[in-house]
């Protein structure tokens, strides 16, 4: 399929969820965008805003970088299920890129609180003006999650497709120093007041590894539902090993994959609550 027809299909398909304005902005951003990736041009600069339909506040967004991808993938491809899920009042978003996904899940549950933590400085600041119009609801937090509070190094343009939603961290190497702070999820919830997690979202570009490896019994039971992207075979089996022994409802899909209802309940099958 050329890359005309990528783009006219996407308009299509965000034409009714977001509304025409919305649609020909993104239309003109993601063509714009893989014209100049196509042809080794840079990447267009600058800042602006999208009026959502059904959203009361603009979202910010690049839109010459990824933002394009994460606002589609989110609002119109709608990666994150949610129906189903009730009295969800404490949400952790990690990996929050522009806060695409916070915004998706603060108006699916309008008496949640949010705490959404993301390490690279420019998806942050967008992540932080996207949030400011929730006020005491959403908090921003400048970090990457991991299972100690080492600092951590910021890694560009080496994973997947090399674009700012693509970011990784990792503990320095060969004398480097650390330029991310580094968090726990139990230092999150302390400092929010999070007693527990209603609905844990999960997006960090194969660090679920290290998350999923060590420690993370100290929290998990504390967690109700999971949403999670998977990176490879490697993520994979860090996250499903440390939920054995839990009773849940698994659900698959292209990008996202759910863990509904955690239970802790040693001895029994993983995924057959």
């Amino acid at each position: 399929m050329s890359r005309l027809s990528r783009v006219l299909r996407a308009y299509g398909r965000d034409l009714p969820r977001l509304g025409p304005g919305a649609a020909s902005r993104l239309f003109l951003a993601d063509a714009s965008l893989r014209v100049r990736q196509s042809l080794g041009l840079p990447r267009r600069s600058g800042e602006g805003s999208l009026r959502l339909k059904g959203l009361p506040h603009p979202v910010a967004f690049r839109p010459g970088t990824s933002d394009v991808y994460a606002i589609r993938n989110v609002f119109t491809r709608e990666e994150y299920p949610l129906a189903g899920l009730q009295g969800v009042r404490s949400i952790l978003d990690c990996g929050a890129n522009i806060g695409a996904a916070s915004i998706w899940f603060l108006r699916a549950f309008p008496e949640a609180r949010l705490a959404a933590v993301e390490p690279d400085p420019g998806n942050f600041a967008l992540l932080r003006r996207n949030l400011a119009p929730y006020g005491a609801r959403a908090a921003a937090v400048q970090a990457a999650v991991w299972p100690s509070g080492a600092p951590l190094r910021l890694r560009r343009g080496a994973f997947r497709d090399g674009l700012e939603w693509s970011s990784q961290v990792a503990p320095p190497s060969g004398g480097e120093g650390g330029d991310v702070r580094a968090v726990t999820i139990p230092q999150l919830m302390s400092g929010h007041g999070f007693g527990e997690i209603d609905l844990l979202k999960i997006d960090i570009e194969r660090s679920e590894i290290a998350l999923f490896s060590g420690g993370c019994g100290e929290w998990l039971p504390r967690v109700r539902n999971i949403l999670i992207e998977l990176h490879d075979g490697e993520c994979r089996e860090a996250f499903f090993r440390a939920l054995a022994g839990c009773r849940y409802r698994l659900e698959e899909g292209k990008a996202v994959t759910a863990c509904r209802d955690i239970r802790r309940e040693e001895g029994s099958p993983p995924g057959r609550a």
